[in-house]
């Protein structure tokens, strides 16, 4: 989604890539939530869903963001550490 323009608004593209970057772990599409999404920020602004242009005239920066979670479970119980473990990663990038 990060290529141009065109791609950051492909969230199904997005979510894909995700799930295909890892296929070791059995990733599906319930293990990337919330949907990938692209928003855009001025400087020292808050990120909008928008695209507006920026106070200083300028157009605002343009990012991707793609969430993948899945459970960890440890093969044998150890002491002290849970067996099953909830991980989650959120991957930004700035659209070139």
């Amino acid at each position: 989604g990060a290529q141009n323009l065109g791609t950051a608004a492909n969230s199904t593209g997005m979510r894909d890539a995700a799930i295909n970057s890892a296929t070791d772990l059995g990733l599906t599409t319930s293990n990337v939530s919330p949907a990938p999404r692209q928003y855009f920020q001025c400087a020292n602004d808050t990120p909008t869903s928008t695209q507006t242009v920026c106070s200083d005239g300028r157009a605002p920066k343009v990012f991707v963001e793609v969430t993948v979670s899945k459970n960890f479970q440890t093969i044998f119980n150890y002491p002290g550490i849970p067996n099953n473990v909830a991980v989650s990663r959120v991957a930004t990038m700035r659209v070139q």
